[in-house]
Order: C-alpha cells, then structure tokens, then sequence
C-alpha cells in the first residue's frame, strides 16, 4: 500500500498541473503566445538549470557503475535502434513518427525517477543515480535531436544536424553539471540559490505548457499512438531493462535506478524539444499526458513484484 501511494503521490500532482493548464488554455485565460513563450523559458533556462544542479551536487567518482552505467546506456541504444527503425514502417509522416519514438524511449528520469528512487532505496540510490544520469542526460539530448531531425527539411544538412546538437541546452547543462561534479565545484549562494530557484519552477513551467497544449478533439488517431507510445514506454522497455539486470545479478539500490530510467513516464521535456524542432508536440503532449497517468499503475506494478521477489 505504502507502494501504491507514493507513486499515486509522485504522478497525480504532475497530471494536475497539467488540467490546469488546460483549463485555463480552453477557458481562455492564456493563449497560444504564452504557450509558446513558456516552452521556451523552460527548454533554455529552467530544464538546464535543474540538471545543472542536480548533477553538479552529486559524487560522480564515487558513485560510478560501470555495469549499470552500460546497461543503461545500452539499453537506451538498442530500444531507439529498434523503434527507429521499426516506426517509420507503420507511420509515414515523418514529423508523427519522430515524436512518436522520441516518446517511447525519452524517461522522465531526473522529475519523477529522483524522488521514486529516493523513496525506494534513499540516499544511496540518489548517489548512483547521479552517476547514470550524467551518462543518460546527454545521451536522451543527443538522440532526441538526432530522432526529431528526421522531419527537418529536405535541405538541412549534416552541419545543421551538428549544431542542433551541440547547442542543445540540456545537453550543454549536462555537460556542465559533469565538469562541476568532477571539479568539486560549489558555488556561492549568491549564484546558486537563483539557479535553485529558477530550476524549482522547471517542472511546474513545462507541466502547465504542456497541458495548455493538449488537443483532444478530432485526434482520435493521435490519441491511439499516444497510448500506444505510452505502453511501449511503461510496459515493454522497462520489463526488458528488469529482466537484463536480474540476468546480471543487480542489488536493490541498481535495480531502483534501472526502473527510474525505464519505468518512468515520457520525459516532460520531450514537449519542448518537440515543439521547437518542428515535430508533431501535440501527439508529443498527448503521449506524456497519458504516459504520467498510466505511470502511476505500471510503476506500482512492478515496484510490487520485484519487492515480492526480494529485489528492490
């Protein structure tokens, strides 16, 4: 039960932010341009911010792991690997079909994995997650431009694709935040408590977007690879991740940070991404609305059986 509640606890406060912003978008009290505005203050300055800090304020020498680093990462590669290749088969728009495997495989691994891990296995298990996720940040930020570029225009070349990467903002924080961490760095207050501030109202920011951005109506087809997105991103990739780290002996503060960054629901920040690089960001929005509400069940689900099996 105890199980049940935090993640009850962990996603409904997130998909209630998001009704708010679609309320107040249907009823009027924001419009388009505030949607548009608040996705980007969040993709260039509040996401950063809080992976800045996040990874700066851990230990990376001491919480490296390597098999977990590299099942991980691996596993992160394989499942864009299968879902790039496999999802241009059955969607033909190219700008459908990159939202949609950029949903599949992009965790809300820092807003929603942190405080389950945190809940799970507690400090230790932040220490590790830390560690991963300097590896994982930047590999979802790579691989999702490389996947959104898929509908950029006939004319866009490979610089173009490169200076997409590279100026990713949440690949450049995580970067920083990795240099911070190695370097010991503290900053002083006068810098860090505006940086914690700014990166407090990241989640709240993209939550309200993005709900502000919801098109049910007429999207019936959208809806359907929404869901279907959703459950290849809750159910099929996280059973594979589980099943790879029984096979490979994990304990029960690895196996916790296996599930926050497989079991997780699309990460938010997948909405922004999508929006400025021209994908489709409303199936994007519908896929991470759908995926935080089924999340709470699926993550239980398996919270429940491994804790059963003794492995978390």
């Amino acid at each position: 039960m105890a199980n049940l509640l935090f993640s009850v606890n962990a996603v409904v406060p997130l998909f209630l932010i998001m009704v708010l912003g679609f309320i107040l978008k249907s009823r009027g009290f924001i419009g388009e341009a505030f949607v548009e505005s608040g996705t980007k203050v969040c993709f260039y300055v509040a996401l950063p911010c809080l992976l800045f800090l996040n990874i700066t304020r851990s230990d990376f020498r001491e919480a490296f792991d390597a098999p977990l680093i590299l099942l991980c990462v691996g596993g992160i590669l394989l499942c864009v690997a299968l879902l790039q290749g496999l999802a241009p088969r059955f969607i033909k728009e190219a700008a459908v079909s990159s939202a949609f495997v950029q949903t599949s495989f992009h965790s809300n691994s820092v807003l929603l994995g942190l405080p389950f891990i945190h809940n799970l296995v507690g400090p230790p298990g932040l220490s590790k997650a830390g560690a991963v996720l300097a590896f994982t940040i930047p590999l979802f930020s790579v691989l999702s431009v490389l996947v959104l570029a898929a509908n950029r225009p006939p004319g866009a070349g490979k610089r173009r694709l490169l200076a997409n990467i590279i100026s990713n903002p949440l690949l450049i924080a995580a970067l920083l935040g990795v240099a911070g961490s190695l370097l010991s760095l503290r900053l002083p207050a006068l810098l860090e408590r505006p940086l914690t501030y700014i990166s407090e109202m990241a989640m709240p920011l993209a939550l309200f977007t993005l709900g502000a951005s919801v098109h049910f109506k007429g999207e019936a087809k959208k809806l359907r690879l929404a869901t279907a997105s959703a459950l290849i991103k809750l159910i099929l990739i996280p059973l594979a991740g589980v099943l790879a780290a029984c096979r490979l002996g994990f304990g029960p503060v690895q196996m916790a940070v296996v599930l926050a960054i497989f079991a997780a629901p699309p990460a938010v920040a997948c909405f922004p991404m999508a929006f400025q690089m021209g994908a489709d960001h409303q199936l994007t929005s519908q896929t991470i609305v759908v995926g935080t509400g089924l999340a709470a069940l699926t993550m239980f689900a398996f919270v429940y059986v491994l804790r059963v099996l003794g492995m978390v």
